[in-house]
């Protein structure tokens, strides 16, 4: 990984997902990429592809008039807002 991405990596609590520090540190291969990476990284490059490929197919339905499903629980469109809540 770069290390413009270290300092937030280093905040990502990985056992969340019950993987050890043990579990995390092997390095593995994956058979369309040379090399070898840490089950660390592939974990986050997963995560990063399939944001990646989310975006495009999002492109995609843009391109055909079509309206994207909803991606975040935090309402982003113009005009359109959730229900009111009550303030405690």
């Amino acid at each position: 990984m770069g290390t413009c991405f270290r300092p937030q990596l280093q905040a990502i609590d990985f056992n969340r997902w019950s993987l050890t520090e043990k579990e995390l540190q092997p390095r593995v291969k994956a058979f369309w990429m040379p090399g070898r990476t840490t089950v660390r990284d592939a974990v986050l490059q997963i995560s990063f592809e399939e944001a990646h490929h989310i975006g495009e197919l999002i492109g995609a339905m843009w391109r055909l008039n079509i309206e994207p499903p909803a991606m975040t629980w935090i309402e982003l469109r113009p005009g359109r807002r959730g229900p009111k809540r009550r303030r405690a």
